[in-house]
C-alpha cells in the first residue's frame, strides 16, 4: 500500500543535471573500455595467427595469463604503499589488538535470525545494539591492517585486497571514510586491469569490475566517501 511507504523528498534541477553528467560519464568509459578492449583482442588475434604451430599457439596464451596475473598481482599489491593509513574506528579491535574490523556480533545475528527454528522464540532476533560510534552500527566489513602501524587501516588494501562483492559493500554501505584519491586511483586501476583481462583464457566477466570502476569514479566526483 501506498501509506507503507514513507515520503521521499523530491530531485531539484541541479540534482537532475548531476545525474545526466553522471549517466554521460559512464557512457563515455564504457565506450572507451569496449574500443580498448576490441583492440586488445584485434592485437591479439593477429599474434596468434602469426604462430608457426599449434603448440606455440597454446603456449603463448597460457604465457599471456601469467604475464596478466604478475602484472596484476604487482599492481594489486604495490597500490596501498603509495597512500597513507588512516586510525581505526574505535569498535574495530579484536581480542589480540589486531586492526581488522570484527564480524562476530553481526554474523551471529545473521545465523540467529535464518538458521535458529522459528518455534525457537516467539519475536524476531534483534540486530545488536549500535554502539556510540555510528560507524560500529553498521554489518562489519573488514578493514586491512596491511603495513599500518596497530590501531591504523589501509582504505587502498581494504578496497583491493578484498573479493570484489566485498569491494563493492565497502564502496556503497560502508560510511568509513575512503580519500579522493583512494577512490580514484581505485577506480582507474581497476578500469585498466579488467580491460586487459577480459578476453585471456581464463573465466572471468566484467560486470563487477565496470560496478567497481563506475563507484570509484562516480563517488570521486561526488568527493570523499
Amino acid at each position: 500500500r501506498k501509506s507503507d511507504y514513507p515520503v521521499q523528498p523530491g530531485y531539484n534541477l541541479l540534482e537532475l543535471c548531476l545525474f545526466a553528467v553522471m549517466g554521460i560519464l559512464g557512457g563515455l568509459s564504457g565506450a572507451l573500455f569496449n574500443a580498448l578492449n576490441c583492440a586488445i583482442a584485434r592485437l591479439r588475434m593477429r599474434l596468434m595467427q602469426r604462430m608457426s604451430s599449434l603448440l606455440v599457439s597454446r603456449v603463448m596464451r597460457v604465457a599471456e595469463v601469467i604475464i596478466v596475473v604478475t602484472i596484476t598481482t604487482i599492481v594489486v599489491y604495490c597500490l596501498p604503499l603509495a597512500f597513507e593509513c588512516l586510525p581505526n574506528p574505535s569498535c574495530t579491535y579484536d581480542d589480540e589488538g589486531e586492526g581488522d574490523m570484527l564480524e562476530h556480533d553481526y554474523l551471529s545475528w545473521l545465523s540467529a535470525l535464518f538458521l535458529s527454528p522459528l518455534s525457537a522464540t516467539s519475536s524476531d532476533p534483534s540486530p545488536p545494539s549500535p554502539p556510540s560510534d555510528i560507524c560500529c552500527a553498521q554489518p562489519s566489513l573488514p578493514l586491512k591492517q596491511f603495513t599500518c602501524p596497530k590501531g591504523y587501516y589501509s582504505p587502498m588494501a581494504t578496497l583491493s585486497f578484498a573479493p570484489l562483492d566485498v569491494s563493492v559493500q565497502h564502496l556503497f554501505h560502508s560510511c568509513q571514510t575512503i580519500p579522493l584519491s583512494v577512490l580514484l586511483t581505485f577506480g582507474v586501476v581497476t578500469f585498466f586491469l579488467g580491460c586487459i583481462t577480459y578476453g585471456i583464457n581464463i573465466p572471468s566477466g566484467v560486470f563487477v569490475p565496470c560496478v567497481l570502476t563506475g563507484a570509484g569514479m562516480i563517488l570521486f566526483s561526488l568527493g570523499e566517501k
